[in-house]
């Protein structure tokens, strides 16, 4: 959009009706853009929150598809849900987030998480319980 230069998208953001100040453009043309503006604003804060964190950014559509606009606001408050939430996605990339949120290592949330992964580890190899000595 030429027309707007530099102020384009803050144009889009706060005052998307300018928009019809283009030629060929309608109202329902407007509209469209700002809806697709909206959502693509979502994912992209998430993409750089999570790029921030070592985090790809299929990781992040994942992440997207399941929380949506929330999903900066679900992660920061626990990351770890993310486990339980989303396939594919397990201890080890939440930690990351966690991590770089500056979240305590003692948490609760990290500790259950933890605790799950290595019992499903343990599983994985065939074992259906794991001795206390096997775990530290």
């Amino acid at each position: 959009m030429e027309e707007f230069g530099e102020n384009t998208i803050n144009i889009i953001e706060n005052n998307p009706m300018k928009l019809l100040d283009i030629p060929n453009i309608g109202i329902k043309r407007v509209h469209e853009i700002k809806d697709s503006w909206q959502k693509h604003k979502h994912i992209k804060n998430l993409m750089i929150f999570l790029s921030n964190c070592g985090i790809s950014t299929t990781v992040a559509h994942k992440i997207y598809k399941v929380y949506g606009e929330e999903s900066i606001t679900k992660l920061k408050e626990n990351p770890y849900k993310i486990v339980d939430d989303i396939y594919g996605l397990g201890f080890k990339t939440s930690d990351m987030i966690a991590e770089k949120l500056g979240l305590s290592k003692e948490s609760y949330n990290r500790c259950r998480t933890g605790i799950f992964h290595i019992l499903n580890e343990f599983s994985r190899e065939g074992n259906c319980y794991a001795s206390l000595d096997e775990l530290n």
